[in-house]
């Protein structure tokens, strides 16, 4: 589902999407919605979130990310994030591809490339 680029804000009704079967991809990227993140994490069946350049605030919970094992792609960048990263974002088993820059996070992600 594809909301990006169309100036809207306000509330995401988290309860009407969990409704909707077969989302696996929510892109709310490039709008106007602030506040502290929607519980998205009550989709647990999303392959890719995306809601860089918006004005979003607030901390994570640590485990926000824990009933979305599947998630494999994650844009967060542009909007006013703070505290930690949260610790379940981290341990996301098939994450490819994670943007967090442009937010006010405390803690940084330390990458490490080893050859076997």
């Amino acid at each position: 589902m594809d909301v990006g680029n169309l100036g809207v804000s306000g509330k995401i009704d988290v309860d009407a999407l969990v409704n909707i079967i077969g989302i696996r991809s929510l892109s709310f990227m490039s709008n106007s919605f602030s506040g502290p993140i929607p519980e998205f994490h009550r989709m647990g069946a999303l392959k890719g979130l995306y809601l860089s350049g918006n004005q979003f605030s607030g901390e994570f919970p640590s485990d926000y990310f824990s009933t979305m094992s599947g998630l494999k792609k994650v844009g967060l960048s542009g909007n006013n994030f703070t505290g930690e990263i949260p610790s379940s974002l981290v341990q996301l088993s098939h994450l490819i591809e994670l943007h967090l820059e442009n937010n006010k996070f405390s803690d940084s992600i330390l990458c490490l490339n080893s050859l076997v």
